[in-house]
Protein backbone atom coordinates (compact mmCIF):
# COMPACT_ATOMS: atom_id res chain seq x y z
CA UNK A 1 0.00 0.00 0.00
CA UNK A 2 1.96 3.39 -1.18
CA UNK A 3 0.66 6.97 -0.98
CA UNK A 4 1.99 10.29 -1.91
CA UNK A 5 0.89 13.82 -1.03
CA UNK A 6 1.58 17.19 -3.30
CA UNK A 7 0.62 20.25 -2.33
CA UNK A 8 0.61 22.74 -5.20
CA UNK A 9 -0.96 26.10 -5.72
CA UNK A 10 -2.44 26.69 -8.94
CA UNK A 11 -3.77 29.46 -10.60
CA UNK A 12 -7.33 28.33 -11.92
CA UNK A 13 -8.88 28.94 -14.89
CA UNK A 14 -12.24 30.48 -15.25
CA UNK A 15 -14.80 28.60 -17.49
CA UNK A 16 -18.39 29.37 -18.80
CA UNK A 17 -20.98 26.55 -18.86
CA UNK A 18 -23.27 26.98 -21.12
CA UNK A 19 -26.37 24.89 -22.07
CA UNK A 20 -25.93 22.84 -25.28
CA UNK A 21 -27.31 19.25 -27.00
CA UNK A 22 -27.87 16.53 -24.68
CA UNK A 23 -24.84 14.59 -23.83
CA UNK A 24 -24.19 11.17 -21.81
CA UNK A 25 -24.59 11.43 -18.21
CA UNK A 26 -20.93 12.25 -16.68
CA UNK A 27 -19.66 9.33 -14.94
CA UNK A 28 -19.31 11.24 -11.74
CA UNK A 29 -21.33 11.31 -8.86
CA UNK A 30 -21.99 12.43 -5.04
CA UNK A 31 -21.51 10.12 -2.47
CA UNK A 32 -23.98 9.61 0.52
CA UNK A 33 -22.51 12.47 2.48
CA UNK A 34 -21.74 15.90 2.88
CA UNK A 35 -25.35 17.28 3.28
CA UNK A 36 -26.14 20.47 3.91
CA UNK A 37 -24.89 23.90 1.40
CA UNK A 38 -22.35 20.96 -0.08
CA UNK A 39 -24.96 18.59 -1.11
CA UNK A 40 -27.20 21.03 -2.82
CA UNK A 41 -24.50 22.38 -4.81
CA UNK A 42 -23.43 18.78 -5.89
CA UNK A 43 -27.03 17.80 -6.92
CA UNK A 44 -27.68 20.98 -8.95
CA UNK A 45 -24.71 20.62 -11.10
CA UNK A 46 -25.13 17.06 -11.71
CA UNK A 47 -28.73 18.28 -12.67
CA UNK A 48 -27.58 20.70 -15.37
CA UNK A 49 -24.71 19.02 -16.64
CA UNK A 50 -26.91 16.55 -18.43
CA UNK A 51 -27.36 18.88 -21.01
CA UNK A 52 -24.28 21.10 -21.00
CA UNK A 53 -21.29 21.68 -23.35
CA UNK A 54 -18.08 23.62 -21.99
CA UNK A 55 -16.72 26.21 -23.69
CA UNK A 56 -13.49 28.00 -22.32
CA UNK A 57 -14.27 31.97 -21.17
CA UNK A 58 -11.66 34.89 -21.71
CA UNK A 59 -12.95 36.80 -18.72
CA UNK A 60 -13.00 40.45 -18.57
CA UNK A 61 -12.91 40.37 -14.77
CA UNK A 62 -9.82 40.09 -12.59
CA UNK A 63 -8.00 36.98 -12.97
CA UNK A 64 -8.76 34.62 -10.18
CA UNK A 65 -6.92 34.03 -6.94
CA UNK A 66 -4.30 31.71 -6.37
CA UNK A 67 -5.81 28.25 -4.93
CA UNK A 68 -3.88 25.54 -3.09
CA UNK A 69 -4.90 22.25 -3.55
CA UNK A 70 -3.52 18.87 -1.85
CA UNK A 71 -3.62 15.62 -4.01
CA UNK A 72 -3.16 12.21 -2.99
CA UNK A 73 -1.97 9.32 -4.82
CA UNK A 74 -2.99 6.14 -3.15
CA UNK A 75 -2.46 2.66 -5.02
CA UNK A 76 -4.82 0.48 -2.24
CA UNK A 77 -3.87 -2.80 -3.51
CA UNK A 78 -6.76 -4.18 -4.82
CA UNK A 79 -9.32 -2.63 -3.42
CA UNK A 80 -8.03 -2.98 -0.38
CA UNK A 81 -8.75 -6.92 0.07
CA UNK A 82 -4.65 -7.89 0.43
CA UNK A 83 -4.24 -5.42 3.40
CA UNK A 84 -6.53 -3.87 6.11
CA UNK A 85 -9.47 -2.02 4.37
CA UNK A 86 -10.00 0.05 7.74
CA UNK A 87 -6.65 1.09 7.55
CA UNK A 88 -6.82 2.53 3.92
CA UNK A 89 -9.80 4.29 5.32
CA UNK A 90 -7.81 5.56 8.02
CA UNK A 91 -4.73 6.81 6.10
CA UNK A 92 -7.65 9.03 3.94
CA UNK A 93 -8.48 10.59 6.53
CA UNK A 94 -5.60 11.43 8.76
CA UNK A 95 -4.10 12.74 5.43
CA UNK A 96 -6.99 14.89 4.75
CA UNK A 97 -5.77 15.72 1.26
CA UNK A 98 -8.49 17.98 -0.48
CA UNK A 99 -8.05 15.29 -3.80
CA UNK A 100 -7.30 11.70 -3.92
CA UNK A 101 -6.40 9.46 -6.61
CA UNK A 102 -6.88 5.91 -5.87
CA UNK A 103 -5.51 2.99 -8.03
CA UNK A 104 -6.77 -0.56 -7.67
CA UNK A 105 -9.98 0.34 -6.25
CA UNK A 106 -11.69 -2.32 -7.54
CA UNK A 107 -15.06 -1.09 -8.03
CA UNK A 108 -14.47 0.11 -4.36
CA UNK A 109 -14.16 4.08 -4.91
CA UNK A 110 -18.15 4.95 -3.90
CA UNK A 111 -17.30 2.70 -0.80
CA UNK A 112 -13.96 4.87 0.30
CA UNK A 113 -16.23 8.07 -0.46
CA UNK A 114 -19.00 7.23 1.51
CA UNK A 115 -16.17 5.82 4.58
CA UNK A 116 -13.79 8.47 3.94
CA UNK A 117 -16.38 11.30 3.96
CA UNK A 118 -15.44 12.26 0.56
CA UNK A 119 -18.69 14.09 -1.02
CA UNK A 120 -17.75 13.74 -5.01
CA UNK A 121 -16.28 10.66 -6.76
CA UNK A 122 -15.74 9.21 -10.23
CA UNK A 123 -15.68 5.36 -10.66
CA UNK A 124 -13.96 5.65 -13.71
CA UNK A 125 -11.09 7.75 -12.77
CA UNK A 126 -11.10 6.09 -9.37
CA UNK A 127 -11.07 10.03 -8.14
CA UNK A 128 -12.42 10.75 -4.35
CA UNK A 129 -12.66 14.30 -4.48
CA UNK A 130 -14.15 17.20 -1.44
CA UNK A 131 -14.29 19.83 -4.55
CA UNK A 132 -17.05 19.09 -7.25
CA UNK A 133 -16.34 16.98 -10.12
CA UNK A 134 -17.23 17.60 -13.69
CA UNK A 135 -16.89 15.11 -16.56
CA UNK A 136 -16.75 17.37 -19.42
CA UNK A 137 -17.71 16.51 -22.80
CA UNK A 138 -15.05 15.44 -25.13
CA UNK A 139 -13.22 14.35 -22.04
CA UNK A 140 -13.45 10.98 -22.96
CA UNK A 141 -12.80 9.35 -19.63
CA UNK A 142 -9.08 11.11 -19.98
CA UNK A 143 -9.58 13.64 -17.25
CA UNK A 144 -12.45 15.33 -15.01
CA UNK A 145 -12.52 18.85 -13.82
CA UNK A 146 -11.83 20.05 -10.22
CA UNK A 147 -14.22 22.86 -9.08
CA UNK A 148 -12.51 24.88 -6.71
CA UNK A 149 -14.47 27.65 -6.71
CA UNK A 150 -16.95 28.74 -8.56
CA UNK A 151 -16.40 28.79 -12.48
CA UNK A 152 -12.78 28.17 -11.46
CA UNK A 153 -11.76 24.77 -12.47
CA UNK A 154 -8.54 22.42 -12.82
CA UNK A 155 -8.21 19.64 -14.35
CA UNK A 156 -6.96 16.26 -13.04
CA UNK A 157 -5.63 12.78 -14.97
CA UNK A 158 -5.77 9.03 -13.10
CA UNK A 159 -3.57 6.43 -15.19
CA UNK A 160 -2.85 2.91 -14.53
CA UNK A 161 -0.13 1.88 -16.79
CA UNK A 162 0.69 -1.82 -17.83
CA UNK A 163 3.01 -3.41 -15.19
CA UNK A 164 3.86 -6.84 -17.16
CA UNK A 165 6.98 -6.77 -17.79
CA UNK A 166 7.93 -4.46 -14.45
CA UNK A 167 10.65 -1.93 -15.37
CA UNK A 168 11.57 -1.55 -11.41
CA UNK A 169 12.36 -5.28 -11.58
CA UNK A 170 14.41 -4.76 -14.75
CA UNK A 171 16.63 -2.02 -13.18
CA UNK A 172 16.68 -3.79 -9.91
CA UNK A 173 17.89 -7.07 -11.38
CA UNK A 174 20.90 -6.35 -13.69
CA UNK A 175 19.31 -5.22 -17.19
CA UNK A 176 21.05 -1.93 -18.76
CA UNK A 177 19.88 1.18 -19.10
CA UNK A 178 19.45 0.81 -22.64
CA UNK A 179 16.93 -2.52 -22.28
CA UNK A 180 15.09 -0.76 -19.26
CA UNK A 181 14.33 2.50 -21.71
CA UNK A 182 13.63 0.30 -24.56
CA UNK A 183 10.89 -1.22 -22.42
CA UNK A 184 9.58 1.93 -21.45
CA UNK A 185 8.92 3.05 -24.50
CA UNK A 186 7.43 -0.09 -25.92
CA UNK A 187 5.41 -0.80 -23.18
CA UNK A 188 4.58 2.43 -21.11
CA UNK A 189 4.92 5.05 -22.89
CA UNK A 190 2.47 3.94 -26.31
CA UNK A 191 0.14 3.54 -22.91
CA UNK A 192 0.42 6.87 -21.42
CA UNK A 193 0.44 8.97 -24.67
CA UNK A 194 -3.36 9.43 -25.25
CA UNK A 195 -3.57 10.67 -21.87
CA UNK A 196 -0.38 13.56 -22.58
CA UNK A 197 -2.06 14.46 -26.04
CA UNK A 198 -5.38 14.93 -24.22
CA UNK A 199 -3.63 16.76 -21.29
CA UNK A 200 -1.98 19.26 -23.68
CA UNK A 201 -5.65 20.44 -25.25
CA UNK A 202 -6.64 21.33 -21.75
CA UNK A 203 -3.31 23.51 -20.97
CA UNK A 204 -3.86 24.77 -24.74
CA UNK A 205 -7.08 26.63 -23.10
CA UNK A 206 -5.03 27.50 -19.78
CA UNK A 207 -6.07 25.17 -17.57
CA UNK A 208 -3.66 23.55 -14.88
CA UNK A 209 -3.11 19.79 -15.32
CA UNK A 210 -2.87 17.10 -12.30
CA UNK A 211 -1.29 13.90 -14.00
CA UNK A 212 -1.67 11.07 -11.16
CA UNK A 213 -1.04 7.27 -11.71
CA UNK A 214 0.87 4.49 -10.78
CA UNK A 215 2.99 4.44 -13.86
CA UNK A 216 5.12 1.08 -12.84
CA UNK A 217 8.39 2.81 -14.07
CA UNK A 218 11.38 2.30 -12.46
CA UNK A 219 13.38 5.71 -11.04
CA UNK A 220 16.79 6.57 -10.07
CA UNK A 221 15.77 5.15 -6.66
CA UNK A 222 15.97 1.63 -8.31
CA UNK A 223 19.60 1.97 -8.92
CA UNK A 224 20.74 3.26 -5.85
Amino acid sequence: MASDLERRRFAPRRCAWQHGPAMSTPDVRRSAVGRGAAGALALSLLAALSTLSATSARSQTAPPEPVTLTVQEFNVEYGGFHVSFDKTVQVIRKIGADVVALEEAQGRTALLARRTGMPYFSPRLQILSKYPLIDPPGGNGRYLFVQVAPGQVVAIQNVHLPSNPYGPFWAQHGRTREEVVDLERRLRLPAIRPTLEAARSVMDLGIPVILTGDFNSPSWRDWT
